[in-house]
């Protein structure tokens, strides 16, 4: 890979990851209580960007973690890297059950009406979703202490 390809391969990365945050900042923000059909809608598009943006940032970084400079062993032999990757995996798994309630609102959103949600529901999606932004707001603070080369073993 040249070093013009993981250049473009990083920015790709961490454009989708600020656009992933601020997808899932925007459904932990707009999903509460008492939602009216703009946040329904804004919900529904904030998750639509979020999958998105976190295929983008899973595909960029494989790519980067097979094909830099720096080698896969790099990356697969690093604590922090697969903690890291791991959490990830636990966002991208939390997100399913918001995301399968928020498809399953097209149906009233397409015609201008606000979503019916049972308080179950609601309070499983609620937490999912502040699980996952609590979760994902660790990220930066690791790829950071990763692309320094450190690794737990060195911190503790």
């Amino acid at each position: 890979m040249t070093l013009f390809t993981d250049a473009i391969l990083s920015y790709v990365h961490l454009i989708s990851n600020i656009i992933m945050g601020m997808a899932l900042y925007t459904q932990f923000r707009r999903f509460r209580i008492g939602f009216d059909l703009k946040d329904a809608l804004a919900i529904q598009r904030a998750d639509m960007i979020f999958g998105i943006t976190a295929l983008l940032t899973l595909g960029s970084g494989f790519w980067r973690a097979l094909g830099s400079a720096k080698g896969s062993s790099f990356y697969f032999s690093n604590s922090i890297f697969l903690t890291k990757l791991s959490l990830f995996i636990v966002v991208g798994l939390l997100s399913i059950y918001p995301t399968l309630i928020f498809l399953k609102w097209r149906k009233d959103t397409n015609v201008g009406k606000v979503p019916q949600i049972t308080d179950t529901q609601f309070k499983l999606a609620r937490r999912a979703i502040a699980i996952e932004f609590h979760i994902f707001i660790l990220m930066p603070l690791l790829a950071a202490l990763m692309a320094r080369g450190l690794d737990f073993s060195q911190l503790f």
